[in-house]
């Protein structure tokens, strides 16, 4: 297929945005508009280029002349994207699989199976679903080839909570015989920490998180990819006219990713210690 990024619906830079993975299903490729080396014979440098690109914001540029999708405005983990985070990881044999939760019904209720090698985070497989409770979860959880290497796991604190039903970490241990830590999490800290591991770090040379091209849902919530559930995409901030973002998080489109923070927080603490922090936290998972 071809077309342009500018005035698109979200899915076609979405998809672009995924194949740029080299372990995704297809491949894309961008043709900017210097590349017409007999109307730009001066290429990226060009002076009618430079003048284009002088008259409208970046975000335009970028996707009108520059062959690149704007990144969707206001995400949370602006650090992540398919092209550096996505890949082919498999389950390295010898060390410890778990599971990271985050419970929920009308919202959805993420199940992420991670593995940590050599202090790199690496989300190998996910079950998230839309209106189904802790019981019917564990099954689709269990069906998993992993699952039979999972020891333990996390949850959201609010997994301890007696209310309709049974806690759902009780119900995880009933039903499938493993036991969820829980913690409160700081939620801009615990952000930190997610974007903190996004990123390409040095000397590493890559993101301290690699994601499986199966795990639809968290990739999408992290403006990598289409979203697997209708309705549901990136976990964004509220943005004003300006481009700038408004307030805290969203709370929706993100329980993938918190899933993920519990595990990251459990495991590694905060990136910044909270007696170092100038200002408190907005708000609190869970």
């Amino acid at each position: 297929m071809t077309g342009v990024f500018e005035g698109s619906l979200g899915w076609y830079p979405e998809m672009f945005q995924a194949w740029q993975s080299p372990d995704a299903a297809g491949r894309s490729f961008s043709l900017p508009t210097w590349e017409n080396s007999h109307l730009y014979p001066g290429g990226r440098g060009d002076p009618e280029i430079l003048k284009l690109e002088g008259s409208m914001t970046r975000e335009r540029f970028m996707e009108r002349h520059a062959g690149e999708p704007s990144p969707p405005a206001g995400r949370v983990v602006a650090e992540f994207s398919a092209r550096q985070n996505v890949r082919d990881v498999q389950a390295v044999e010898g060390l410890p699989v778990e599971v990271t939760i985050d419970p929920g019904y009308a919202g959805a209720y993420a199940v992420e199976f991670v593995q940590t090698v050599d202090g790199q985070v690496r989300i190998l497989d996910e079950v998230y679903e839309q209106g189904l409770d802790t019981y019917q979860v564990i099954p689709l959880v269990k069906r998993k080839p992993l699952w039979e290497r999972v020891k333990g796991g996390v949850c959201d604190i609010a997994g301890t909570q007696h209310q309709a039903l049974p806690p759902v970490v009780h119900v995880w241990y009933r039903e499938a015989g493993i036991k969820l830590r829980t913690k409160r999490v700081l939620a801009d800290p615990g952000i930190e920490r997610l974007r903190q591991f996004a990123r390409v770090q040095e000397p590493r040379g890559e993101p301290r998180l690699l994601v499986h091209p199966r795990c639809k849902a968290f990739i999408a919530e992290c403006g990598g990819g289409p979203h697997p559930v209708p309705g549901m995409g990136v976990w964004r901030r509220k943005v004003d006219r300006s481009g700038n973002t408004i307030g805290p998080p969203m709370e929706e489109n993100n329980h993938a990713c918190k899933a993920l923070i519990y595990y990251l927080v459990d495991r590694f603490g905060y990136a910044v210690r909270q007696r170092d922090r100038q200002r408190p936290a907005e708000f609190i998972f869970g």
